[in-house]
């Protein structure tokens, strides 16, 4: 049936006002003006969010903004973090990202504040730690005990050590595996420096148990070694991933190597380093050997990284060389100290050797 101009109007007053929103908010993308304070339109009672449909625009509010995930912000004001297991990214307002640290996908001051197992704390001290899922003043307590059942002690004195949950000083104690269990016994005692080490502020059992980042961890195989605060069997398993966020993988084979957190085959793949992330190319490819080697089972970026004692690092500079398992930057600093316990300083002048 055919329509009176009577009966269009409507229609055409409602068409009319849909455009003239639609092209004011193109006209603030254009411009880039003031998005950080009217970050969400609301048109004919439809909310859209100006910052997510700049990023998808694939331009920015101003100077200085960035895309987090699919939403602009500005890291002067704003912090964004990504979860490295599943890529779901999320923007923390009023936070700049020169001050924060991310806990999950919640950032957090990191001045005063501290992430122990995805928990966000307030810090008990300047020099706090992680005690499973609460956090303690290393100068004045100890956390003690096997990881999955670690308790906090008031420190007897800086001498003490952890032995099981328990604490002995080391000047007239030790702490010795008995039977599968630790004991506290004198100094004298004929059991101490048999099996029982001390990782960090713990004793532990070196025939089934590991020293990981500080932490003691049971040993899955005879050749065990470390990941992270992890251990794994170097035989079956393989340790890949950046230094903060590394993950263990089952061996495909005795020609697989890490790339990046994946693995790839010596004899058909290569791993190449393509816009500043590590993708696993046919052994064809022209990117293959160019940038990318391999550091014990890692492969790693030769322009910006590091191979450290079978540990891949970033480069803090240039011309940047390996102390033990870590890197320095050889105009400013120094690699001091005996092989088994090296350090690194700031070099106090040229002239310091």
């Amino acid at each position: 049936m055919a329509q009176t101009g009577s009966q269009m109007l409507p229609l055409l007053a409602l068409v009319l006002v849909w455009l003239i929103c639609d092209f004011t908010t193109v006209c603030e993308f254009a411009t880039g003006a003031t998005v950080a304070s009217k970050d969400r339109k609301t048109c004919l009672k439809i909310e859209n969010d100006i910052r997510e449909a700049v990023c998808n625009e694939n331009h920015l509010p101003g100077a200085g903004w960035s895309c987090c995930g699919m939403q602009a912000f500005n890291p002067e004001e704003a912090t964004c973090c990504k979860d490295g297991y599943t890529n779901d990214t999320a923007v923390t307002e009023g936070l700049s990202e020169k001050v924060s640290a991310c806990c999950g996908l919640k950032a957090y001051d990191q001045l005063n504040f501290m992430c122990c197992n995805s928990t966000i704390l307030a810090k008990p001290a300047p020099n706090a730690k992680c005690c499973d899922n609460d956090a303690y003043d290393e100068d004045k307590q100890m956390c003690c005990g096997p990881l999955e059942n670690k308790t906090i002690l008031t420190r007897n004195s800086s001498d003490h050590r952890c032995c099981g949950r328990d604490q002995f000083d080391l000047k007239t104690e030790r702490c010795c595996d008995m039977n599968d269990s630790l004991k506290i016994q004198p100094i004298t005692s004929s059991c101490c420096g048999k099996e029982s080490a001390v990782c960090g502020t713990e004793a532990y059992n070196t025939s089934n148990e590991l020293c990981c980042q500080s932490t003691v961890v049971s040993k899955p195989a005879s050749n065990a070694k470390c990941c992270a605060e992890n251990a794994y069997d170097e035989d079956k398993q393989m340790c890949c991933g950046p230094m903060e966020n590394k993950t263990i993988l089952t061996r495909n084979s005795s020609d697989h190597r890490c790339c990046g957190r994946d693995q790839f085959d010596l004899k058909t793949e290569c791993c190449c380093d393509m816009n500043d992330s590590l993708k696993i190319q046919p052994i064809t490819s022209s990117c293959c050997g160019k940038e990318s080697a391999v550091c014990g089972t890692e492969a790693y970026n030769t322009s910006n990284e590091l191979c450290c004692q079978s540990t891949v690092v970033s480069k803090p500079a240039s011309n940047a060389k390996c102390c033990a398992e870590n890197a320095y930057d050889e105009d400013k600093q120094m690699c001091c100290g005996p092989m088994e316990n090296k350090a690194i300083l700031t070099r106090n002048s040229s002239d310091h050797d």
